[in-house]
């Protein structure tokens, strides 16, 4: 079902609020947890994060206009569905365009988060997921604002390191009780590494006798 995003209220006082830039554009995939936009009121700039999966199918409030709180922003919807119903002028009400959006081209580099007196910036949507996951924050960089980490970077840093085995040596290794982690593989564990892994237990435990 198709998500409508509207602009958040970040405080008791705030009745609008600027788009300072999306992070994500028209077509492309957004996962839960990911940083879609900022959001910048008169006082500080916030990182509004996705709270659903879906295709970002429509952007109604461009970089650098404002909107008022609770108003239509974006849709966020699967790639097959009909959204016209959301798609009614009336709905969205832009209060103005500062500035016209110049194309900017950035390549966002991921900062090793900086432990200062013991605090790692990160989201509380990424802190969670790490603890979920037993994963040291530390060790993940972040490409939120200042280094900021943000789930999508939790996510990344997961599968980049998640052992990679074929379903077959899976099975295997999970029947026989080999600790796929100690098997020193090349790319893809494969059921042979498994087969390996046993041959030497096997013969560890001869000497042993």
């Amino acid at each position: 079902m198709a998500k409508v995003v509207v602009m958040p209220k970040l405080g008791l006082t705030m009745v609008e609020g600027k788009v300072a830039k999306w992070h994500k554009e028209e077509g492309e995939e957004v996962k839960k947890g990911e940083t879609l936009l900022d959001v910048e009121t008169d006082k500080l700039t916030n990182q509004i994060e996705a709270d659903t999966d879906g295709i970002l199918r429509k952007i109604f409030v461009q970089r650098g206009d404002k909107a008022p709180v609770s108003s239509k922003i974006a849709i966020i919807a699967a790639a097959d569905e009909d959204i016209s119903e959301y798609l009614d002028d009336d709905v969205v009400e832009e209060v103005s365009s500062e500035a016209e959006v110049q194309s900017e081209t950035k390549t966002s580099e991921k900062v090793v988060a900086k432990k200062q007196s013991g605090y790692i910036r990160a989201t509380p949507y990424a802190k969670k997921i790490a603890a979920e996951k037993g994963l040291d924050l530390s060790q993940i960089g972040g490409t939120g604002e200042e280094g900021r980490i943000i789930a999508k970077n939790v996510l990344e840093f997961e599968a980049d390191n998640k052992v990679k085995i074929s379903p077959t040596a899976k099975k295997m290794a999970e029947d026989k009780g080999v600790d796929i982690s100690q098997i020193d593989a090349t790319g893809r564990i494969m059921k042979q590494d498994i087969l390996d892994a046993l041959s030497m237990t096997d013969y560890a435990s001869g000497d042993e006798e």
